[in-house]
C-alpha cells in the first residue's frame, strides 16, 4: 500500500506533533523516548526525488528541534540518514523491480523487515554520535543507542501493523 502525495502532507504534521507532544514524554527508564518521525522516512516513496527528500528531512528535523529545543541533533540525523536512505534501499532490494514482483510473501516480508531496521539503526547510531554529552559516557551512549533502537523498532512496527510489508498492490 502506497501513500498518496495527500497522506504524505497530511501526515507530516500529524507525526511531527506525536513526535514532539506524546513519543518524547515516555522517558522509559528516565531518557529513552521512541522516535517514530522515522516512520515518514519509511513511507516516503522510493523514487521521491532526492533534493525532495533531503528537504523533508531538513524541515522534520528542524521542527523537532525547534519544537524540543535541541541543538540540531534531529535535523542532523534526518539529513544524513535520507542522505543514505538510497544506498540502503538498494543494498537490500538488489534485484530490479521485475524480479521483485515475483518473489514470494516472506522474502517481501523479510526484505522490509531488514530494511526498517537498517534505517532505524542508521538514524539512532547517527543521533546518538551527534549528541556531544553522549561521549563521555561510553556506557550511556550504548546504553541508550540500544534501548532507543529497539524502542522504536517496537514502536515503528506496531505502528505499521506491518501492513506495508506485505505485498497488498
Amino acid at each position: 500500500m502506497k501513500p498518496s502525495t495527500f497522506q504524505l502532507v497530511y501526515l507530516f504534521p500529524l507525526i511531527v506533533f506525536a513526535q514532539t507532544f506524546i513519543f518524547n514524554n515516555f522517558n522509559l527508564l528516565k531518557s529513552i523516548d521512541p522516535q517514530i518521525y522515522i516512520l515518514y522516512f519509511l513511507i516516503l516513496p522510493i523514487t521521491i526525488n532526492q533534493m525532495i527528500l533531503l528537504l523533508i528531512g531538513f524541515v522534520m528535523g528542524a521542527s523537532i528541534d525547534l519544537l524540543l529545543d535541541m541543538p540540531a541533533i534531529n535535523t542532523i540525523a534526518s539529513i544524513t540518514t535520507l542522505l543514505i536512505r538510497p544506498v540502503i534501499i538498494n543494498a537490500v532490494y538488489k534485484k530490479n523491480q521485475s524480479k521483485l514482483i515475483a518473489e514470494n510473501r516472506i522474502v517481501k516480508l523479510h526484505r522490509n523487515i531488514v530494511l526498517v531496521v537498517s534505517i532505524i539503526l542508521l538514524h539512532q547510531l547517527i543521533y546518538f554520535l551527534v549528541d556531544v554529552s553522549m561521549f563521555k559516557n561510553l556506557i550511556g551512549f550504548l546504553k541508550n543507542f540500544i534501548l532507543t533502537s529497539l524502542l522504536t523498532i517496537l514502536v515503528i512496527s506496531t505502528l505499521l501493523g506491518f501492513k506495508l510489508f506485505a505485498d497488498e498492490s
